[in-house]
């Protein structure tokens, strides 16, 4: 018997005994695994908690890995037999600059500034003003960015249907990770405070956290965060097990556990009480755990646990 839910992969299934068997993508698993891998094989199933596989075999990713830019990166859409050249028009300069994005503006040392505009990633040299470019991999445009800490890497996360993030070391700019898989659509990305993970959040329709040992290029955690529009997403920088998100209406915070199952991701979201519920674009955490945000409407919100504790007009 073959089973196809939604989107999902296919899955057959066969009794045994008295137990279901079931093959998914070659593997039999007892029944009682099957809404793990519905889930991950695509189906609309939302656990509110997901545990990683502890059964699951891990890839070792070589340290010394890259791949070729060139090969990867996106080049001109040609009408087919219109015998027009790919290299007929060469970029001599960018003058764009989205304002309107979140977080549009990182520092990668003294004097380079990185930004995206449009298609590319501009690196601009402020002292010579000089500009470098790289073009988004799957050409659907560049979501967002994030540097590591020690700003020997950075991260590009592209938009467009099932968009990767690409990893580029700093400063020889090579292509050294991609990671597909995390979302359907564009994401946001931050790196934790010891370098090891990389939180992204994917946008509409699926609005996804997940969690990537990213130099191994493997999704340690994934969940639905929210049914709406997610701005941010980021570590804490005083607790390596906490994490925060917000958006349209709403904040959520994020508690990291690792047990004998393996890694645990839960989330709870803020209550605002007598405050009206509004979008929260922005937000820091403090060392005791406690969160201010901003409102739409100029005060500061004062989290404490998942409930608002003082509005600071």
């Amino acid at each position: 018997m073959c089973l196809k839910h939604r989107s999902c992969t296919s899955v057959s299934i066969e009794l045994k005994g008295p137990d279901f068997i079931i093959l998914v993508k070659g593997r039999y698993v007892k029944t009682k695994e099957l809404l793990t891998f519905s889930w991950r094989t695509g189906c609309d199933t939302e656990p509110s908690e997901v545990q990683q596989d502890p059964g699951a075999i891990s890839k070792e990713f070589p340290a010394d890995k890259h791949y070729n830019y060139e090969e990867l990166h996106s080049r001109p859409t040609i009408t087919p037999d219109s015998e027009i050249p790919e290299n007929l028009l060469h970029l001599s300069h960018s003058f764009g600059y989205d304002s309107g994005r979140r977080s549009n503006l990182k520092l990668l040392d003294d004097t380079t500034l990185m930004f995206i505009a449009g298609n590319l990633l501009v690196l601009l040299d402020v002292s010579t003003k000089q500009q470098r470019y790289l073009r988004s991999c799957i050409g659907g445009g560049i979501g967002s960015l994030a540097v590591h800490p020690t700003r020997e890497f950075f991260t590009v996360a592209e938009k467009g249907n099932h968009p990767i993030i690409v990893v580029y070391e700093y400063p020889s700019l090579r292509l050294c990770r991609v990671l597909r898989g995390g979302t359907k659509c564009e994401f946001d990305v931050d790196f934790n405070l010891d370098w090891s993970l990389l939180a992204s959040v994917g946008g509409a329709s699926d609005y996804r956290l997940t969690l990537w040992n990213w130099r191994q290029e493997e999704v340690m955690q994934s969940c639905k965060v929210i049914s709406q529009e997610v701005y941010r997403v980021s570590f804490s920088l005083y607790d390596p097990e906490l994490l925060t998100s917000s958006g349209s209406g709403h904040i959520k915070f994020w508690k990291m556990a690792t047990t004998f199952t393996g890694l645990k991701l839960q989330g709870v979201m803020g209550h605002f009480g007598k405050t009206a519920a509004n979008d929260i674009e922005g937000y820091v955490e403090f060392p005791d755990g406690k969160v201010v945000s901003g409102t739409e409407w100029g005060n500061l919100l004062l989290w404490e646990g998942n409930t608002v504790r003082v509005e600071i007009c």
